[in-house]
């Protein structure tokens, strides 16, 4: 397993990249097919030599049921949530005609259900970093609200939204945010 910088006591780390299953009439741009994008990483890590990192071709949403095993086993876990592309408007203008209210929704619930999927997975005290290339405050503030209000045992670390051209490097607009699994006080908080 690979020890992520800045988590020292970390036992693992799982990065989890949008691989949620797509839905009928809902088309997320990729780069590259999903599986190609899994060999590209393997061999990557080869030829750097990261022998611990093991990559997995999985909907997201359903690796709990995949994967029994990996309950509560992940200290730090990234979700770059398949989300809009609001955030990149400068270079995808064509977005704000493309995007449906109704696609806003499905990808909201596709987001929510991926956090539903993986949240089992992280370890008491874990971090889990949501990220979006969107700046639509239902994709990023709105289902992290959701997800805080449906399980306690969260903690909202911190957010933060970047919006496209802030500060002196311009660039596409971003959201995270940082929760921490807390099952103890969380549950006394009841």
């Amino acid at each position: 397993m690979l020890r992520a910088s800045g988590a020292a006591k970390s036992k693992s780390t799982a990065l989890i990249d949008a691989p949620a299953a797509p839905r009928p009439g809902l088309h997320i741009d990729t780069k590259w097919k999903f599986r190609d994008m899994i060999t590209f990483r393997d061999a990557t890590a080869a030829r750097l030599g990261l022998d611990g990192i093991h990559t997995l071709a999985a909907d997201a949403a359903a690796l709990t049921a995949l994967r029994p095993e990996w309950a509560g086993r992940f200290d730090r876990i990234l979700v770059d949530a398949p989300c809009s592309g609001l955030g990149t408007l400068a270079r995808h203008a064509d977005a704000r005609w493309r995007l449906s209210p109704d696609q806003i929704e499905e990808l909201v619930e596709l987001q929510q259900n991926l956090l539903a999927g993986v949240l089992p997975l992280l370890a008491p005290a874990g971090r889990l970093v949501y990220a979006t290339c969107t700046v639509h405050p239902r994709e990023n503030g709105g289902t992290i609200a959701a997800l805080l209000a449906r399980t306690p045992q969260l903690r909202q670390r911190c957010q933060r939204t970047w919006w496209p051209g802030e500060g002196e490097q311009p660039g596409d607009g971003f959201y995270a945010a940082v929760l921490e699994f807390d099952p103890i006080n969380g549950l006394a908080a009841d």
